[in-house]
């Protein structure tokens, strides 16, 4: 098995903890994940090129985080590994992962598929506003004044001069950081019309997918999508409520 693969495949699941409780699938053409954060606010779909495990080797991870960690102490690039099935004939089961590496091997209990939150496919995407490209250097500028801003609102804002990401409670006192996006519109929306989001998800899915798009619906989604990865990744962010502002 690819160590290093199944390691960024399982990073950009958990985005550093966000997502934990994840049941990873392999069919015939890849391996794939759909999971939740736990707060429901970010449905993450993470799916390979090429299956990782053997079709049909499906189990769930009850602490991403800490699988990785484990993984991490493995430094063998091609790691030989074994799934243990339960006995249980009406629900059988993967229940343990070993690895098998010098001088470290590891075994690892699994989680039941029971106690995975389950994500439900989203009837309809709602209508997208505009998009813009991510490319590396807006990744990274960011990501830079997000840490540097340190507040958890970012808004989408449709002002006279453009569309603009706003770092910072635009409602309240904070510092502001405002970065003109360069978006193609695709539907009309109110001028001075905002949407607010919260920052740590956006930092974390940029800083493991610096190439991609974000699509933006101001009544109700941001959506971001990998693109030309291996390993395709999408995330569903909901706006914060007004209470939640």
């Amino acid at each position: 098995m690819d160590k290093n693969k199944l390691e960024r495949f399982l990073v950009k699941l958990n985005l550093n903890g966000i997502t934990n409780k994840v049941y990873i699938v392999t069919d015939e053409n890849s391996t794939y994940s759909n999971a939740l954060d736990e707060n429901a606010n970010l449905i993450t779909k993470i799916r390979t090129d090429k299956p990782i495990f053997t079709p049909g080797e499906n189990f769930g991870l009850y602490d991403a985080t800490q699988f990785i960690k484990y993984l991490g102490l493995i430094v063998d690039p091609d790691i030989k590994y074994k799934l243990y099935m339960s006995e249980n004939a009406d629900n059988p089961q993967y229940y343990k992962i070993s690895f098998a590496s010098k001088p470290t091997s590891i075994d690892y209990t699994l989680s039941s598929k029971e106690i995975i939150p389950v994500v439900k496919e989203l009837k309809k995407e709602p209508d997208v506003n505009f998009k813009f490209k991510i490319t590396p250097d807006l990744s990274s500028t960011i990501i830079k004044s997000l840490d540097i801003s340190g507040s958890k609102f970012m808004y989408f804002i449709n002002a006279k001069k453009g569309v603009f990401l706003s770092i910072g409670d635009v409602k309240g006192k904070d510092h502001v950081i405002k970065i003109k996006l360069d978006v193609e519109l695709l539907k009309e929306m109110p001028e001075n019309q905002m949407k607010c989001f919260n920052t740590n998800y956006l930092r974390n899915i940029l800083s493991v997918n610096n190439v991609g798009e974000i699509s933006v619906a101001m009544d109700g989604l941001m959506i971001f999508k990998s693109i030309g990865a291996a390993i395709e990744a999408t995330y569903y962010q909901r706006p914060l409520r007004d209470k939640e502002e």
